[in-house]
């Protein structure tokens, strides 16, 4: 039910994103849920947002005011996991790329909503949609020196 929600630790709120390169304009990384202790990777950024709804729809957190029929039967999050993180670090890829801690906090209006923090600039700012998530996290990937969403 909709207005039933699980109650979970804080840690649950938090998902940290690793960017490993850039292929075809595509963002590729990792994403690790710390309260799962779960790591996928992801090859673009159509697919990363999957995965975060798949995980977000099998946590029920954050909760959705809206839910999307679907026709086929529902499955667990698919992903393949490995420890990416661990492995960025070691290979030095942590450093160069940067990496994201993102907080959604609602699922409201068949969007998300929350913050972003970009670690190695010690940045956070808060988004109102899934594109605005998406601009955020391209501009500090991106080759150019525009980020002024970030200033």
């Amino acid at each position: 039910m909709l207005g039933e929600q699980r109650r979970y630790p804080a840690i649950y709120e938090q998902v940290h994103i690793g960017v490993t390169g850039r292929e075809n304009r595509e963002i590729q990384g990792w994403m690790v849920h710390p309260g799962t202790g779960r790591t996928w990777t992801f090859g673009s950024m159509v697919a990363l947002m999957e995965l975060l709804e798949g995980l977000f729809d099998l946590l029920d957190y954050p909760q959705p005011t809206h839910r999307l029929r679907a026709f086929a039967q529902e499955g667990a999050v698919d992903g393949k996991e490995k420890n990416m993180m661990e492995k960025a670090k070691e290979s030095g890829a942590a450093a160069e790329k940067p990496t994201f801690v993102v907080k959604v906090q609602y699922r409201q209006n068949a969007t998300w909503q929350g913050s972003i923090q970009w670690l190695e600039a010690n940045l956070t700012r808060n988004f109102r949609s899934t594109l605005e998530l998406i601009r955020l996290m391209d501009e500090a990937v991106g080759e150019s020196a525009d980020r002024s969403s970030w200033d």
